[in-house]
């Protein structure tokens, strides 16, 4: 679609081209008149290919009438390629599901290599912002590879230590 139009609408092909992942498309202009103009443009391109953008999100204070982008005072973030972003900010973060599996409750759960990797992987980071932080953990998983433990075996007391440790460091 973005490919057919190129030649009418250039910047928003251009854009959904090398900007979209999965169904987010993100971009930057300098000012709301611009943003306007190519929200508009990909609106254009998209509906060519029968498409419909279900919203649009900014980080300005102020809207042009044209356009319907939302910027909702009330709401102070929204997720965006996976992770958490805060228009009135412009900061992304992660949202850390804070269950009890690695807590030191009176009968913690038997902690494993399946149950350590499975907390790793589950952090969906699909631009890689958090692999500065993501990377101490993945290197504590390639040193518990040495301990030659199978996957279901319970992790040694030094281990599940350290481990209880890293998570609660990184508030996995």
């Amino acid at each position: 679609t973005a490919e057919l139009n190129a030649a009418y609408e250039p910047k928003a092909a251009e854009s959904i081209i090398n900007n979209s992942y999965m169904d987010d498309i993100c971009d930057s202009v300098d000012t709301p008149i611009e943003a306007d103009k190519l929200t508009n443009a990909i609106d254009n391109v998209l509906a060519n290919g029968g498409f419909e953008v279900k919203e649009w999100t900014s980080n300005a204070s102020k809207q042009q009438p044209s356009q319907e982008i939302s910027i909702d005072e009330e709401e102070e973030s929204e997720k965006v390629l996976g992770v958490i972003r805060n228009p009135k900010e412009n900061k992304f973060s992660y949202k850390v599901n804070n269950d009890t599996t690695f807590s030191n409750a009176p009968k913690p759960e038997c902690l494993t290599k399946r149950k350590i990797l499975s907390r790793i992987a589950g952090i969906f980071d699909p631009i890689g912002s958090g692999a500065p932080i993501l990377i101490k953990a993945k290197i504590a998983m390639q040193e518990l590879w040495q301990y030659g433990l199978d996957w279901d075996d319970k992790a040694p007391d030094e281990v599940r230590k350290k481990w209880l440790e890293l998570f609660k460091e990184l508030m996995l």
